[in-house]
């Protein structure tokens, strides 16, 4: 099943890519471009503070012995 991450009247983001639903211009494609790469930034953040978080045994939520999942 898909998950729509973000949709705009001529686009959608899911969890599998990017569907178009109309032409663009390239203004809004390089807006696009810019979002994806603020939000690229943001994931690395978030992986490194997800891998912390693991590492810490305080945190009880987490399993220690495995910080990836499968």
């Amino acid at each position: 099943m898909k998950m729509i991450v973000k949709e705009d009247e001529w686009f959608s983001i899911s969890d599998t890519g990017i569907t178009f639903n109309r032409e663009f211009t390239e203004d809004e494609w390089n807006e696009l471009g810019n979002e994806l790469a603020r939000n690229s930034k943001s994931l690395m953040w978030m992986i490194g503070d997800w891998l912390i978080a693991g590492a810490d045994p305080s945190r009880q939520y987490l399993p220690r012995r495995r910080m990836m999942p499968r």
